[in-house]
Formats: C-alpha cells, structure tokens, sequence
C-alpha cells in the first residue's frame, strides 16, 4: 500500500530530457500537498554547462536539500553535479572577500546521498 508522504517527507527529484527528447535538466517536488516541477532549458544563458548522456532520476530528502537555500541566495555562482550513483554535489562561489590583504573567493559545499528504493 501506497501512502502520501507526510509533510516532512517532501522529496525532490532530479531527470534529465524534455518532451522532444533534448537534454534539460528538472527539479520535481512532491509531497501530500501536490506536485511542482521546474524545467531548465539546456541553453548557454540558463545553464553554463550541462551534460547528460541518458535519461537519469534520482530521488532527495526535500530537507536535506533545504539546507543549501542560504548558501545558494549569497552565491555569485553555483555548480551542481550528480554522479552515476545519484550522489549530489552543490558548490557555492560566494562574494570575494579580504584576507591578510589578498581577494579571496570562497566556496561552500553541500553533498547530498540520494534516497535508496527502501527510503
């Protein structure tokens, strides 16, 4: 038996292909309020690089992938990756900033496991 997943399992999704069968790359969100899906073009001024040799899903823990939300608004570049095995890579170019008199821009990151079939 099936059930909708209680508020605090929110998952989201992760595929790649759109409807004429180009590569894209799409976030989906579902929980027992409904579904949202996202679509990015694979186009230069969406996304700077994108690769995907066949269609690929992956499942998240929707709280875990909250936890980037502050990283991602102070960023002046992200880069997310995604492994064959579904793990998630996010990271985070953040403003420059002064250190002992040199321009310095850190970077953040976030690695997120993707659910197993049991999860």
């Amino acid at each position: 038996s099936s059930q909708a997943p209680r508020p605090a399992e929110r998952r989201k999704s992760a595929a790649a292909r759109d409807v004429s069968g180009q590569p894209t790359f799409r976030l989906l969100g579902t929980s027992a309020y409904g579904t949202t899906e996202l679509d990015f073009p694979n186009e230069r001024e969406v996304l700077q690089s994108f690769e995907c040799e066949e269609f690929t899903q992956f499942t998240y823990r929707f709280s875990h992938i909250g936890k980037i939300q502050k990283a991602l608004q102070g960023s002046i570049r992200t880069s997310l990756r995604v492994d064959d095995n579904g793990v998630l890579s996010f990271q985070f170019q953040m403003p420059g900033v002064v250190s002992d008199g040199k321009q310095c821009n850190p970077y953040i990151e976030f690695t997120c496991l993707a659910l197993s079939d049991d999860d």
